[in-house]
């Protein structure tokens, strides 16, 4: 091998690998981790004291959104009971969704004449549950006919299916207790510490896939997620040959994901591809086979061929967690990764007028 191939592959396996986490302080040392605006402090359970109306009592109930999982809809009751015989109580039941458009998802009135000798009632609704998406505010509303306002509590609820963060984070409210007149809406929360929604990287070269962190917060530190893939939109071709094309994403290929879990105190977990992959020493270009290439190295990050900036300036990602939380919620965090104007092939002395071809074993080499 070469001396110019050697430095290269010094430099692909220890020049630009960032620093692994360390805890200092009870802080997190993260690379990349970057919020336009800091997250308010974790609080599992949300409570809120709700004041009887005059005229009635709602009385204890659970909504589990893990039940519901695989459902487009969810039939939920909570139970009510009056004080005395006399008058309509009207009630109303809304969904706000994340965009603060509102649904209405059930109003009626329940008369006298309707309830059994006890007095209590149910009052239904159907809960849209893939309308829900990462936060839909159910509110609930009672009141006699003629009052000039109502009596009202809201919570929130995830849908258990799928979800998609438009912000660097996740959250999930997947359970909701209302006993003795105190509602516990409980959350959830994942946070992508290095992966802004455009990560930026200043030289055209390789993307760090063996150091993302994310940070959780689940009701049970073991219910974390059930497994993880890292996907990207292939559309000139080059980076697809080791990996694989998943169905539900038409056009983007990826691998499984595992995860370090150094201390789950601390809730931070560093994922990374299942398995390393062989880097072609010549070209960047990746294969899973290391006899398609003279000189290859293992690596575990993703790299972009020579001479194809143009092609991967832009480069739109996938991080799929599966089944995550106590509701088993699937997160779709889509990001992009944008390169700058500098290209690594020039620190390295790379030929920029030989083109990367198509990947073949054994392919053309790049002059140095």
């Amino acid at each position: 091998m070469s001396l110019s191939l050697i430095l290269k592959a010094l430099i692909l396996c220890f020049g630009l690998i960032l620093p692994v986490s360390n805890v200092e302080n009870n802080e997190a040392s993260i690379p990349y981790y970057n919020y336009d605006a800091k997250l308010p402090e974790y609080v599992m359970d949300h409570t809120f004291v709700y004041q009887d109306p005059p005229y009635g009592r709602v009385l204890d109930f659970t909504i589990d959104m893990s039940n519901y999982e695989d459902l487009t809809s969810a039939r939920i009751y909570i139970p009510f009971i009056r004080h005395y015989n006399d008058g309509n109580i009207n009630y109303k039941i809304s969904l706000i969704k994340s965009d603060g458009s509102k649904l209405i998802i059930n109003e009626g009135v329940n008369k006298p004449t309707d309830y059994n000798y006890k007095g209590q009632f149910n009052i239904p609704f159907d809960l849209p549950v893939n309308e829900l998406g990462m936060k839909g505010q159910i509110k609930f509303e009672t009141w006699e006919d003629g009052a000039s306002y109502t009596d009202w509590f809201t919570f929130f609820l995830t849908s258990p299916n799928e979800i998609y963060p438009t912000d660097q984070y996740a959250i999930i409210y997947s359970y909701v207790v209302f006993k003795e007149d105190i509602l516990h809406n409980y959350e959830e929360r994942i946070e992508f510490l290095n992966l802004p929604k455009e990560l930026y990287i200043e030289n055209y070269f390789k993307m760090y896939t063996d150091y993302i962190y994310i940070r959780y917060n689940t009701i049970n530190k073991r219910q974390k997620f059930r497994e993880g893939h890292l996907l990207f939109l292939d559309e000139p071709g080059y980076l697809r040959k080791p990996f694989k094309e998943y169905d539900e994403f038409p056009g983007y290929y990826g691998a499984n994901l595992d995860y370090f879990d150094g201390d789950p105190y601390e809730g931070i977990l560093r994922v990374f591809y299942q398995r390393a992959y062989y880097l072609d020493l010549e070209t960047l270009m990746m294969s899973n086979d290391k006899y398609d290439f003279t000189y290859n190295v293992a690596v575990r990050d993703l790299f972009f061929p020579v001479n194809k900036f143009e092609e991967y300036k832009y480069f739109p990602m996938k991080l799929i967690l599966k089944n995550v939380g106590r509701s088993s919620t699937d997160i779709i965090y889509d990001f992009v990764v944008i390169f700058g104007d500098e290209h690594i092939q020039e620190t390295l002395s790379i030929g920029r007028d030989n083109p990367v071809k198509e990947f073949t074993p054994y392919m053309e080499t790049v002059n140095l």
